[in-house]
């Protein structure tokens, strides 16, 4: 098994957040493999929810949401895609000046 492969087994959706870090917006961006119900939501280090950015059902394909940190503090959080089987996650960085 290569690094590329373990990737891909890691996150097959390919969840993924950019620019990061990221100061005002970040886009989440990822490929649903099948139409179902799917929870985008941003979570601080110890697991609690920060922002919910999207719920319910998404169709097959790349799918994009734009995250604003609003009132965030500079930090570390995860941003995780829930669908019915799995969980993925992404590390993203909020820099505050």
């Amino acid at each position: 098994v290569t690094s590329v492969e373990m990737a891909a087994y890691e996150n097959p959706l390919g969840v993924k957040a950019y620019p990061n870090p990221f100061l005002e917006e970040a886009i989440v961006e990822f490929n649903a493999s099948v139409k179902q119900d799917y929870t985008i939501e941003m979570l601080d280090l110890n697991g609690r929810l920060v922002k919910s950015i999207h719920r319910g059902p998404l169709y097959e394909g790349l799918h994009s949401f734009a995250v604003h940190a609003g009132n965030l503090q500079s930090g570390i959080y995860f941003v995780s895609v829930t669908c019915p089987n799995s969980s993925y996650d992404s590390v993203v960085t909020v820099c505050r000046n």
